[in-house]
């Protein structure tokens, strides 16, 4: 099988190894060499636009110059608490083949609680001899700017 790279991005610190993060409107892309141009990105947890009182979180994979042969994707949405990092929510395994592009969702009703979110989108592509990972990390964007919990009633 051929190499393995990990790529590890965060919305507020980034170790990369072959490749490179964008930072834009609240969103964390991890792109790499690959053939078929994909980048991985993760939107920052934010109320669903749909249904008000859910947190809502999505992790989409694009690709630029070709459909990739084989993918997967998944997101876990995590939420602060006193003693760290709590997991609450987890997708399926979303995968398939011969796509441009791709998206996992969470989403989490909190029942009126106020607190930071994480989410986690794991992504992997794979042709050939070919395999490719990513890991990226974005936060709601009040815990980048070091204001107030995101609060869902």
């Amino acid at each position: 099988m051929g190499k393995t790279r990990r790529i590890f991005a965060g919305a507020a610190v980034a170790t990369l190894c072959a490749g490179q993060l964008v930072l834009s409107e609240g969103a964390a892309w991890a792109k790499g060499a690959n053939p078929w141009g994909c980048g991985a990105n993760v939107d920052h947890p934010h109320k669903s636009h749909q249904n008000h009182r859910t947190v809502n979180v999505h992790a989409d994979l694009k690709c630029s110059t070709g459909k990739v042969p084989r993918f997967s994707i998944h997101v876990t949405l995590y939420r602060s608490r006193w003693w760290g990092w709590e997991k609450i929510r987890k997708t399926g395994y979303v995968s398939g083949h011969n796509k441009y592009k791709a998206r996992a969702e969470a989403n989490w009703e909190p029942h009126g609680a106020c607190h930071h979110y994480k989410a986690v989108g794991e992504f992997m592509i794979a042709g050939g001899s070919k395999k490719i990972t990513s890991t990226v990390f974005n936060y709601n964007k009040e815990k980048i700017e070091g204001k107030g919990e995101l609060c869902v009633k």
